[in-house]
């Protein structure tokens, strides 16, 4: 409170005391009310003081109890899935171009992707056994960049062997037969016009018929046999084409021959011959040159004997399966100083029963040429005819400026 008794000067040049010189206005005021309440007696409240400084925080207290659980809320909306697949992203530039690739109708030799094949003399490789493919270098990968095989190497039908480069053979490539009887049934036709019968041959095909053929597995076709006969299985069936040179050396082999026909001769039996399969199909094409100095055979198997082992009718021989298709397609005419093989089979013989009737044999497969028919008596009342040879087959040689044009056209 303001004591009224203390009476501050408040004049022009005079200061005031230290105390009250911060508030001069704010004094002189509060000191005329005092001087009036003095005079009439009332007693009035004083000055409020400076506020104080701010005491020390007080220390934290306890935590109250958890209050009680609030109501739940609403549900939220539904989150995107885990599996949901976003927008899709903005295209990525585009990359460098790659390089050229081979022309497409080049693409008949091969790219070369399965390096080189190299059977080296003494060596043989063959194919047609489980586990042979760990022999190559790419396994069923056939587009070697270059090959040359001066060992030997067995292959099932229908393989065709690629070359980017050249294909050298001076050792032996032997061809497995491909079409074959069950003795069920007729038998497979192979590459041909007709299958052969119980007493005819296979038909074979014309010349340009066969030009326009690119082999199957079949090969030549096979000759008809009874269950109780074997063998007549056509020749197989291979494509050799080479974007460089196919050279087939001096003492090279290569064969693709139908197999004979063969009668097991049981004792008690009366049993037919069984027909030869026809030779197979070789096809060989180079975009430079090939030259044959070995031998390339694609033969006839032989008819077999019949067998009269009962004493009653007689038992005819099998016919002899035709020569198969030896077909050569470069840009230049081939050199050719070797041989090449594609002779039909030969017929069985007879067997004579005491009856005169001797019961037909099969008839030879056909390819091209047709399969020569099987002996026996084909009507009643008739004599037995002689089973017959096949027909030779065929080469054909196509001069082209592309020859990978052949193939693409079929």
């Amino acid at each position: 409170m303001l004591r009224c008794k203390v009476k501050p000067v408040y004049s022009r040049g005079v200061p005031l005391p230290r105390e009250y010189s911060h508030n001069r206005n704010h004094l002189k005021k509060r000191y005329f009310q005092c001087k009036k309440s003095k005079v009439r007696g009332i007693r009035q409240r004083g000055l409020r003081g400076f506020r104080g400084r701010p005491g020390a925080v007080g220390p934290i207290g306890p935590v109250g109890p958890v209050g009680p659980q609030g109501p739940q809320g609403p549900q939220g909306i539904q989150g995107i899935s885990e599996t949901a697949v976003g927008l899709i992203g903005p295209s990525g530039p585009q990359g460098p171009l790659g390089p050229q690739g081979i022309d497409g109708s080049l693409a008949v030799y091969g790219d070369g992707s399965a390096g080189e094949l190299l059977i080296n003399s003494g060596q043989v490789v063959d194919l047609s056994v489980p586990g042979s493919l760990a022999a190559l270098p790419s396994g069923t990968n056939l587009q070697f960049s270059r090959v040359e095989i001066a060992g030997t190497l067995i292959i099932p039908s229908g393989i065709t062997i690629q070359s980017s480069g050249d294909l050298m053979i001076s050792g032996v490539v032997t061809v497995l037969p491909g079409a074959a009887d069950s003795g069920n049934g007729s038998p497979n036709e192979g590459i041909s016009a007709a299958a052969a019968g119980p007493y005819n041959g296979g038909i074979g095909l014309g010349s340009l018929q066969a030009a326009q053929i690119i082999p199957t597995a079949a090969g030549g076709g096979a000759g008809s046999r009874t269950l109780l006969g074997s063998g007549g299985e056509g020749g197989g069936s291979l494509i050799l084409a080479a974007q460089g040179q196919v050279v087939i050396a001096n003492g090279a082999l290569i064969t693709a021959n139908g197999n004979h026909g063969v009668n097991p001769l049981s004792a008690g039996s009366g049993i037919v011959g069984s027909g030869g399969g026809a030779g197979g199909f070789i096809l060989i094409a180079a975009k430079n040159s090939i030259t044959i100095a070995g031998i390339i055979a694609a033969a006839g198997g032989n008819g077999a004997i019949g067998w009269d082992g009962n004493g009653g009718d007689g038992e005819g021989g099998g016919g002899g399966g035709s020569g198969g298709v030896i077909h050569l397609i470069s840009t230049v005419s081939p050199t050719v100083t070797g041989t090449l093989q594609l002779n039909g089979g030969i017929g069985g013989v007879n067997a004579m029963g005491v009856t005169g009737i001797v019961t037909v044999g099969g008839g030879g497969g056909a390819n091209g040429g047709n399969g020569g028919n099987g002996g026996g008596t084909p009507v009643a009342g008739q004599p037995a005819v002689d089973p017959q040879p096949g027909q030779v087959g065929q080469v054909l040689v196509t001069i082209t400026p592309e020859p990978e044009n052949w193939f693409v056209a079929r």
